[in-house]
């Protein structure tokens, strides 16, 4: 692939809130991170615009964050 060329691309829509956009992603990724499809983590994006609900998890310190509740079960 050249540096002018798109890697394959998938858009995950849906008509309103809470239809199982996110969950579907997860399921997509944990499909191509299978053996069967073989991909790496490193060859593998996700982005996701900011959600309108947060959770409070610790960081590394144990010091409180107010993270996207969707980002948390992406990487959970």
């Amino acid at each position: 692939m050249t540096s002018t060329q798109y890697p394959p691309t998938i858009f995950v829509l849906g008509t309103q809130q809470h239809v199982g956009k996110t969950v579907t992603c997860i399921g997509v990724i944990a499909k191509l991170l299978s053996p069967e499809y073989g991909y790496r983590v490193d060859q593998i994006g996700y982005i996701k615009p900011v959600g309108q609900q947060t959770v409070i998890v610790k960081n590394a310190e144990g010091k409180p964050l107010y993270v996207d509740k969707d980002a948390v079960l992406v990487t959970s």
